[in-house]
């Protein structure tokens, strides 16, 4: 496991999950002073993503509770670059059924949200409708949600 500590004070970090020969690694934030950790699994550069996944806890945080079915723009180069222009917060069971939805960590209990990355196009699908039409889009595309430049 590899962790950062960020502006603020707000860190995240990552491990390798599955075969090295197709690394995915599961890259999630620290809560500082709430009970909400972001994570994603992805094959996209784990230290730049553990960035991100820190912006979400420091947004958390001090502007805004995210929770599922929420979307928040992202302003990362990094993101920009990849084609990717917002996250969905949605629950952990969307990637898959063994990551729970919450665990208690030392004494407190702690509620996971997966955060997925959106592009243009599914961003708009989402604000026009809602999630169901975004998450029937993502089945019938067959959307990859960890791989990183699935879209491009």
């Amino acid at each position: 496991m590899s962790a950062y500590e960020f502006e603020g004070g707000f860190r995240a970090g990552y491990f390798q999950v599955g075969d090295e020969r197709d690394p995915i690694d599961l890259v999630f934030s620290f809560p500082k002073n709430g009970r909400d950790c972001y994570l994603m699994a992805t094959d996209g550069d784990p230290y730049e993503l553990c960035k991100e996944m820190s912006a979400l806890q420091e947004y958390n945080e001090s502007t805004a509770h995210l929770c599922s079915t929420h979307t928040v723009k992202t302003n990362s180069q990094y993101m920009d670059r990849a084609g990717w222009v917002a996250y969905l917060i949605t629950t952990p069971a969307v990637l898959t059924s063994d990551l729970p939805n919450s665990a208690d960590i030392t004494g407190e209990i702690v509620r996971f949200h997966l955060a997925i990355p959106l592009c243009k196009e599914e961003y708009e699908i989402k604000l026009a409708n809602d999630n169901d039409t975004l998450m029937e889009y993502f089945e019938k595309t067959r959307r990859d949600i960890v791989a990183f430049g699935a879209h491009a």
